[in-house]
C-alpha cells in the first residue's frame, strides 16, 4: 500500500530532475570568436558572458560520475579584472574541443 503512494512521487521527482537537466542543456550556449568568448545561460533567469580572450586567466574542465557516463563536462572560465569573475557552464558536450580551441586562440594573441 505504501509502495503505491510513494511510486508516483518518486516518478514525479525523477521527471523534474531530468527536465531540469534537459532545460539547462537546451538553453545554454557558448561561442568563441577571434577576440572574445560570448555565452548565454538560462531560460527564466538568464546570465550573459562576454569577455575578451586577453582577459582569460584560466579555463578548466571537471565532471562527475554522470558526466563520465553521458560525456559532458563543466567548463569554468576565470577572467581578469576588478571583480575576478568566474563563469561556469555545466553539462557541456564537446567541452574538450572547446577548451582546446580557446587555448589555441589565446596563444595566437600572445
Amino acid at each position: 500500500m505504501l509502495f503505491r503512494s510513494v511510486l508516483p512521487l518518486c516518478a514525479a521527482l525523477a521527471m523534474f530532475f531530468v527536465g531540469n537537466i534537459f532545460i539547462s542543456c537546451k538553453f545554454t550556449s557558448i561561442r568563441l570568436t577571434e577576440t572574445k568568448i560570448e555565452g548565454h545561460m538560462g531560460f527564466i533567469k538568464s546570465k550573459t558572458l562576454s569577455t575578451p580572450l586577453s582577459k582569460i586567466q584560466d579555463i578548466s574542465l571537471s565532471n562527475g560520475l554522470w558526466g563520465k557516463i553521458f560525456r559532458y563536462h563543466t567548463v569554468s572560465i576565470s577572467s581578469a579584472g576588478t571583480a575576478g569573475t568566474e563563469y561556469v557552464f555545466k553539462r557541456m558536450a564537446h567541452a574538450k574541443e572547446f577548451v582546446n580551441a580557446v587555448e589555441s586562440e589565446v596563444e595566437k594573441q600572445k
